[in-house]
């Protein structure tokens, strides 16, 4: 079915994006591209409450452009019902059912602003990979250099911490909100403490023992078949801690990995002793060893970060990474390895499937292979309305021909 065309009262001012979205109840929205900052409808309900503003584009023609191939199928529907019943089909889906033009009007914006400024312009903007790989490139930086206001230098207890975020975060795909604490905020008990790390000791016979606050003598004995647990605090994804905060990431302890983190936790935690406190008590990450009570904070985590991405791999590059490359990392280091959407869906703590498509990206190697095997295959499918057309069922074809020179005989007899 084909709707009707977009009234011209809809496509007549610049404005109408305003102006429409205020007959229909609903404010103006912002959406930030790489160019400029353009404004949609959006729903109330949503919450979303900024002003509006003009937006200036080139206004074309738009009678292509129909409804029902447009919006989500809820629309479909309720087009269709309207035409059914007998609705207008210039106003029966508008008067009715304010959202419907809202939404069109969206559209159309964004198709509008697509064809003045290149669809390259609404492309969102997502952080770079930085995968586990990577990480030992940190330890390398041999310039003696500043990192918010402190002297490098990965012996530093201060660094140290540090380093355990890196690797727990480059290992595991923790997100920055789970690590650390916003500025102006408090450590509470939704806050991710030194109780969420738990220590599994192989016992030499298969089974194992474990330690909640283990001594630094067994610390420092960690050897191959011992693990790092670490419990995920509450989340955007798991709001209660319900979900994946009621399941543990095991980090296995291997001692020739330059950026493992089991042994970046046992080296945070022989520099940041407890004292005889209870784990529940002290934050997992804290900025100062001797009082334990300052948590990590996400402002300083992003200025260490933009720190260090600049010593490594200068200012303009290292714009294109952040913490977050570290869970975007190790989502295609997984995908690389040929590990399925499930198991990565899984390791990231994911929800959806849907935030694998977006951060778990194909190397150049993998797509190249694809389309190599594909060259060399044969392939002799067919779809049942093709076959049945090329084939002659009843002799009905050879009958066609006879008929048609049947016809031309006659009409050359006529002659």
């Amino acid at each position: 079915m084909t709707g009707p065309e977009i009234p011209s009262s809809y496509l007549g001012s610049p404005t109408f994006l305003e102006r429409g979205s205020g007959d229909a109840g609903l404010p103006v929205a912002q959406c930030t591209s790489t160019r400029r900052r353009i404004t949609f409808p959006a729903r109330s309900a949503m919450g979303w409450t900024c002003p509006s503003r003009q937006a200036t584009f080139v206004r074309r023609p738009c009678q292509h452009l129909q409804p029902p191939t447009l919006l989500p199928r809820p629309y479909h529907r309720v087009y269709t019902r309207s035409r059914v019943h007998g609705g207008s089909a210039q106003r029966g889906w508008v008067e009715r059912f304010p959202l419907y033009p809202t939404a069109l009007r969206a559209f159309v914006f964004f198709f509008e602003y697509a064809e003045e400024h290149g669809y390259d312009a609404l492309l969102p903007v997502r952080k770079e990979p930085f995968p586990p790989s990577r990480v030992p490139e940190f330890r390398r930086i041999s310039t003696p250099s500043v990192v918010c206001g402190r002297a490098l230098d990965w012996a530093a207890p201060f660094f140290i911490m540090i380093w355990a975020v890196i690797c727990l975060a480059s290992s595991a795909g923790f997100r920055k909100a789970e690590l650390t604490v916003r500025s102006g905020a408090s450590f509470a008990a939704r806050s991710i403490s030194r109780a969420n790390l738990v220590w599994r000791f192989a016992n030499g016979d298969g089974t194992f023992r474990d330690v909640a606050n283990p001594s630094a003598a067994r610390l420092r004995a960690l050897r191959a078949g011992d693990y790092a647990l670490v419990r995920p605090p509450p989340s955007k994804t798991d709001q209660w801690g319900t979900v994946f905060g009621n399941q543990f990431v095991f980090l296995p302890f291997d001692a020739s990995d330059p950026a493992n983190a089991a042994a970046a936790l046992r080296d945070y935690e022989l520099a940041f002793p407890l004292g005889g406190r209870p784990r529940s008590s002290v934050p997992l990450f804290s900025m100062d060893p001797a009082s334990l009570d300052e948590p990590l904070r996400a402002s300083t985590m992003d200025a260490v970060m933009t720190a260090l991405f600049r010593l490594i791999m200068g200012a303009s590059r290292a714009a294109c990474f952040s913490f977050h490359s570290f869970r975007i990392g190790v989502a295609c280091a997984l995908l690389a390895a040929g590990y399925s959407h499930a198991a990565i869906q899984a390791h990231c703590r994911w929800k959806t499937d849907a935030s694998i498509q977006i951060y778990a990206r194909q190397n150049a190697e993998m797509f190249g292979e694809r389309v190599l095997t594909a060259s060399s295959q044969e392939v002799s499918s067919v779809v049942v309305a093709n076959f049945l057309r090329d084939l002659d069922l009843d002799g009905d074809a050879t009958v066609t021909v006879i008929d048609g020179i049947a016809d031309l005989n006659a009409g050359a007899a006529d002659a």
